[in-house]
């Protein structure tokens, strides 16, 4: 696996313009913008880096590289686990980075005075990032290394548009049945974090292995 990820890391070696422009917006961000401008930054950051995995798998499949690829001493399935590690490192490091100059910008403009500030910017920003990151990343994987660059866009726009509905469909059906949504949100909003946190974790990496198998299954049935 250590040399997959050398190889997508020399990859990204590659883009360094692009994520230059990336690194100088959350500069921009984290010196000349302040509050929820900060957690857009921390949230962008780790999403753009966490998608650049979807370009490796673009790149690997570029001239047949997937076929070259596995002549190689690598399996399929390390080849999908692999695509999982990288994105999690590369989203991770992003995060933390986008994270540690918001946070001292921050201070520098005295908008944390004191522990709970801290605590609500860290929880808006890498909780924000971690979840969007893990929704999308466990979406598009599958869908890339099933239908292509191309035709997994389609159909990214056809499960975005889907659940949009389910949504819609979902509110005006509460609103037939006369269920009190205002309700629910304060009963919602009277858990414990700690509760929250702890159900959200539970969920997201169950979609991360649910992926994760997925995908797997996806690899090994494919025909190069």
């Amino acid at each position: 696996m250590m040399a997959l990820l050398l190889k997508d890391l020399a990859l990204l070696k590659q883009q360094k313009q692009f994520f230059l422009v990336m690194a100088g917006l959350v500069v921009f961000y984290s010196f000349f913008s302040s509050g929820t401008a900060f957690t857009f930054a921390i949230v962008y950051m780790g999403i753009m880096m966490g998608m650049f995995t979807l370009s490796t798998i673009s790149y690997d499949e570029y001239n047949n590289g997937t076929v070259f690829l596995f002549t190689l001493p690598i399996s399929r399935r390390e080849y999908v686990l692999e695509k999982y590690v990288f994105a999690a490192i590369m989203s991770a490091c992003s995060t933390v980075v986008a994270t540690a100059f918001c946070l001292g910008a921050g201070y520098a403009k005295g908008m944390f005075t004191n522990g709970a500030d801290v605590v609500e910017f860290f929880a808006g920003g890498i909780g924000g990032a971690l979840v969007t990151v893990c929704l999308m990343l466990s979406l598009m994987i599958p869908l890339q290394l099933k239908f292509g660059s191309e035709k997994s866009r389609i159909v990214w726009i056809g499960c975005t548009l889907g659940f949009v509905g389910v949504a819609v469909g979902g509110t005006k059906l509460m609103r037939l049945l006369n269920v009190d949504v205002g309700s629910l949100l304060d009963k919602a909003g009277q858990v414990s974090p700690v509760t929250v946190i702890v159900v959200l974790a539970v969920l997201l990496v169950g979609m991360i292995l649910i992926s994760c198998h997925v995908s797997m299954r996806i690899m090994e049935k494919r025909e190069f």
